[in-house]
């Protein structure tokens, strides 16, 4: 939504709102912005095109400008030119996350599914507040890691940034490049302060057709990934990672069951219904999102 002119001063005036709701939020690149300056730069033709055609802002307009990670700037436009544009930051106005947010840290292992499904999946994810995404590939994954990930990956970052300031998070998610499941299973790291083997990092397998735990009694109870016994463990904490893993259409082999469970993977339940794996990884990480939010 463009912001109503008649509220922006003139790039030398100070510059104060009392909400950015109606501020339209845009992603730069951390070393767009010089705070010594009070100035931020972009040379991004798409951004200067947004704008000038669709949004039709003009200078002295009110914008929103993020940096990707965790700072948020009331900004006024002092040049608008088709390939670049020149912004004054007038008030810092968010400097990191929600407290939920920084207390866990949600990452979802996605397989690769038909091209739609899948960018549907990131941008949903983005909006729900997960932190890194980790696209695999398996047996029985219909799309496969080609020689162009460069380019496909190129995409889904400008997917989840649109999603991004659509849902006006501070932070944008990690995508890594697709890998074989081993792969990403090895790369998979603790939250930092953490290990694997404590209570606070979780590994959930996103079960179907089983008799495995409920997903959120699990987790509101404090259960470790790595401890399969009935005891409560006292709830996440500071440190707290969940990672998700979803299987594929046609769902694992018993090889790479073996495999996930190696990782430390303890198996969930989500209900009766047997879902899409994009709809299994948006409502685990929802559930997830929801649950932290609840933290102490």
């Amino acid at each position: 939504m463009s912001p109503d002119s008649s509220t922006a001063g003139s790039a030398d005036d100070d510059f104060k709102l009392s909400s950015t709701a109606s501020y339209s939020s845009f992603f730069l690149p951390p070393q767009a912005f010089s705070t010594q300056s009070g100035r931020a730069v972009t040379d991004d033709a798409a951004i200067c095109h947004q704008l000038r055609k669709v949004l039709r802002l003009k200078i002295g307009d009110g914008i929103r400008l993020l940096d990707g990670v965790g700072h948020a700037w009331l900004a006024t436009i002092v040049s608008l030119e088709r390939y670049s544009t020149v912004f004054k930051l007038e008030t810092l106005c968010d400097q990191g996350e929600s407290t939920a947010k920084e207390r866990c840290r949600i990452v979802c292992l996605l397989p690769l599914i038909k091209g739609h499904r899948f960018e549907w999946a990131l941008e949903k994810l983005t909006e729900i507040g997960v932190h890194q995404i980790m696209p695999f590939a398996t047996t029985r994954t219909i799309v496969k890691i080609k020689d162009d990930n460069q380019g496909r990956l190129k995409r889904w970052q400008l997917i989840t940034k649109e999603a991004a300031e659509q849902s006006e998070r501070l932070t944008l998610p990690t995508i890594d490049e697709p890998a074989p499941l081993a792969e990403v299973l090895h790369n998979l790291a603790a939250p930092a302060g953490s290990s694997n083997d404590s209570n606070n990092t979780y590994r959930l397998l996103l079960s179907e057709r089983s008799k495995a735990p409920n997903m959120v009694q699990l987790l509101a109870r404090g259960k470790s990934s790595t401890d399969n016994s009935d005891t409560a463990a006292g709830g996440p904490s500071t440190l707290c990672q969940i990672a998700l893993i979803v299987g594929p259409e046609g769902g694992f082999t018993e090889e790479e069951c073996g495999l996930i469970r190696e990782n430390n993977f303890l198996p969930v339940s989500m209900g009766d219904t047997i879902l899409r794996s994009e709809t299994a990884a948006i409502l685990a990480a929802g559930m997830a999102i929801a649950i932290a939010s609840t933290l102490d």
